[in-house]
């Protein structure tokens, strides 16, 4: 009898382990898949099908991150309307009416338990949040970290133990990481194309420059000018074929986000831009000293490489 109770109970606590292990496991992959979905309520889905399947994120609405707020309320955006943000509608810009853009918080973009007022993950344990510093030397890190299932940072000196290792979602990298897998910037994108224009010699030393319309964080259209100084047009006459103008949207400095954003080129003719506050847009859109192309919509995925093609006509 008591061999016997020796082997139950032994089959009883190889039980208990291995129903443990599939426990801690099964907490592992719900804490990874939460992790996944706040990266996902804030930059979208990554490399995600057609448009009409992309779900709205908080970047995609409001052109930025969320604001860095403290201890378990880090995250807040994403589940409380921002102060001094505005709710999503759709807004015209104030040069250019014709561009209309939807704008604005929608949120929540994730929806806490009943009776949370904090992010937490799977273990019971606040998440920590590094937001991109502007102190020296700046650095724009924007990483979300899980501590594991011991709610400690894992020390160098002593690797974790099985489920205890802190798991990370990379949204912005350190420019000091060389690891190839975290240097993809989740929050910003490039697009490139050209602009077809149809000639006539009276447009002749002209210049086009491309805008990109994205929102603003507190909920206006924020108009992106392609670069300082527009290209000139050549001299046209009758018998010339002027050839696509190629455009680049890759300056750091002015960060184009992901998301649907409008696009629009400006003709203009540069000795007339005095008469129109030197303003290029509403130079171009006087039918006397400019010309502009249909708008064109289209949904910017981040990372893009290589960048997106959008080809705009003047006719």
């Amino acid at each position: 009898m008591v061999v016997v109770l020796a082997i139950l109970a032994l089959l009883t606590l190889v039980a208990l382990r291995a129903t443990s292990g599939i426990v801690d496991q099964a907490r592992y992959e719900a804490n990874r898949k939460l992790l996944n979905d706040i990266a996902e309520a804030i930059v979208g889905k990554q490399g995600a099908g057609a448009i009409d399947s992309v779900p709205y994120c908080f970047v995609a609405d409001m052109g930025a991150i969320p604001t860095q707020h403290h201890d378990n309320l880090a995250l807040m955006d994403l589940w409380q309307m921002p102060q001094g943000a505005k709710a999503n509608q759709l807004k015209s810009d104030a040069i250019d009416p014709e561009i209309k853009l939807s704008v604005g918080w929608r949120g929540p973009y994730i929806q806490l338990a009943s009776g949370v007022d904090s992010l937490l993950d799977v273990y019971g344990n606040p998440l920590k949040v590094i937001f991109p510093s502007t102190q020296i030397p700046a650095n724009p890190k924007f990483s979300i970290t899980s501590l594991g299932s011991d709610g400690a940072l894992d020390d160098p000196l002593h690797p974790p133990k099985d489920y205890e290792a802190d798991q990370t979602i990379i949204i912005i990298p350190d420019p000091q990481n060389t690891n190839p897998s975290d240097v993809i910037d989740k929050t910003t994108t490039t697009v490139a194309g050209s602009v077809t224009i149809v000639p006539e010699p009276q447009i002749s030393n002209w210049k086009v420059v491309v805008f990109v319309y994205q929102p603003d964080p507190m909920g206006v259209l924020a108009p992106i000018q392609q670069n300082e100084d527009p290209q000139e047009l050549p001299v046209i006459t009758s018998q010339t074929s002027l050839p696509p103008i190629v455009y680049t949207f890759d300056d750091p400095s002015h960060k184009l986000t992901p998301g649907i954003r409008a696009f629009r080129a400006y003709l203009f003719d540069p000795t007339q831009v005095h008469l129109h506050n030197n303003d290029i847009r509403t130079t171009a859109l006087d039918k006397n000293s400019g010309k502009v192309s249909a708008i064109s919509y289209r949904f910017l995925r981040a990372p893009s490489n290589p960048p997106a093609p959008q080809d705009l006509v003047i006719p």
